[in-house]
């Protein structure tokens, strides 16, 4: 009975009305005031890249940096070296632990750099590992040269003073950046993360996911190849002889329009060259 008691008090309504009303008044977790936009980037057939923002709210006072990173995934990247006065490939190197993207932005310069810190390509540098044929002395240079790589490709970059920092009221402030994702961001989930700093120190963290997904044709090529490989290869060989009949049609028919006025200018100075003989005659 007094089991069924208690079930009895659990249950009865005006527990439940305070209880809900505990969680509504609770503050919310300081994740929730950070915020990306879009939070899922879809890709399609007409995608050339995208304009992300991240905002967050901070306490007045405050700097900020904001660090965007995919996914670690291993690489094989060739490396090109000179032979007999020739660049060709000289051998294969394998990259363990780099994250498919790395984007790092501040709102003060001298962030980027300061200290120890657990953000920047000096931090990356540790996590990253290189195997194949090199000597241990040159680590540094390889690193170097995939960072350049990356950065070419737009998918790592380091931008001081990008954060903009705005009052919003006497004790809070709102933390503002964008970036730009290139067309050829890998799919999957990126997290981005918030560094709250104060007088040199780190005094929140937060973080927050954002998705990157292929949607339309690229989305039904992806399940094509993945599910049913053998439909995958019908589909883009047929493509392929579509594309290749489209083009020879559009080709013929360019040469035969320019055939056509060729013919023309023949039978002019056909007439031409006739009537300057008839009267020579």
């Amino acid at each position: 009975m007094g089991c069924l008691k208690g079930v009895q008090r659990w249950g009865h309504p005006g527990f439940w009305t305070l209880f809900i009303l505990v969680l509504l008044s609770r503050p919310c977790h300081a994740s929730q005031g950070l915020s990306v936009t879009p939070p899922v980037l879809k890709i399609d057939s007409f995608f050339g890249g995208a304009e992300v923002l991240v905002s967050a709210e901070i306490p007045e006072g405050c700097e900020a940096v904001i660090e965007v990173a995919g996914r670690e995934v291993e690489e094989d990247l060739m490396r090109k070296g000179r032979r007999w006065e020739l660049w060709m490939n000289v051998g294969e190197i394998d990259v363990d632990g780099a994250p498919c993207l790395y984007l790092l932005m501040s709102s003060a310069p001298g962030l980027i750099n300061a200290g120890n810190r657990p953000w920047g390509y000096e931090a990356l540098r540790k996590k990253i590992s290189f195997k194949g044929k090199f000597r241990m002395g040159e680590v540094p240079e390889l690193y170097r040269e995939f960072i350049r790589l990356k950065e070419g490709q737009g998918l790592y970059g380091i931008f001081p003073g990008a954060i903009e920092i705005s009052p919003l009221n006497g004790t809070r402030s709102l933390a503002r950046a964008s970036f730009r994702l290139p067309t050829r961001i890998p799919q999957g989930v990126h997290r981005v993360f918030l560094f709250v700093i104060r007088d040199g120190q780190t005094i929140e963290r937060k973080s927050v996911p954002f998705k990157v997904m292929v949607a339309g044709l690229p989305a039904f090529l992806v399940f094509l190849s993945s599910r049913h490989a053998g439909f995958y290869g019908i589909f883009s060989v047929s493509l392929a002889v579509a594309a290749g009949f489209l083009s020879g049609f559009l080709f013929k028919g360019r040469r035969r329009r320019k055939s056509g006025k060729g013919d023309h200018c023949e039978e002019d100075e056909g007439d031409e060259k006739s009537g300057t003989l008839d009267s020579k005659e």
